[in-house]
């Protein structure tokens, strides 16, 4: 049996696809892209990177898709910036309904969920079966 290469054992290791949130800086960003992780998201909601930062950042990065954050902006301000920064995917927080996120439908879509202790199963799984035909993938 021959021995793997460090870089070999690590890329061997990833089966799912890893997405790195919280990106700030183009330090991570690159750090994340040469571990190939699938998706690099960045948060527009905090105020902790500015749309300009993302648009830079971008230009660094290759072969990542990008991904943007929202827990509480209006659908205009999340298409808008969906359009300016040339998002692969807008990811939507757990507060964004059905009808929000049909009328989102036209970009590639990830919803954050919770899952609570106690979560009534059938219930739960009536709900994601209704807002799967519209999301790429929940987190």
């Amino acid at each position: 049996m021959r021995r793997l290469k460090k870089r070999e054992k690590f890329n061997t290791m990833l089966k799912v696809d890893v997405q790195a949130s919280a990106i700030t800086n183009l330090t991570d960003a690159r750090y994340f892209a040469a571990r190939e992780a699938k998706y690099l998201c960045f948060d527009l909601s905090d105020g902790s990177v500015t749309p300009q930062a993302v648009a830079a950042i971008k230009e660094w990065v290759d072969g990542m898709e990008i991904v943007a954050n929202f827990s509480a902006e209006s659908l205009e301000e999340i298409k808008a910036l969906a359009e300016d920064l040339s998002l692969d995917v807008v990811q939507l927080g757990v507060f964004y309904q059905l009808a929000d996120i049909e009328q989102l439908a036209s970009y590639k879509l990830a919803k954050q969920i919770i899952i609570e202790p106690q979560v009534d199963w059938q219930n739960y799984e009536a709900q994601l079966a209704q807002l799967s035909p519209f999301i790429h993938h929940f987190i």
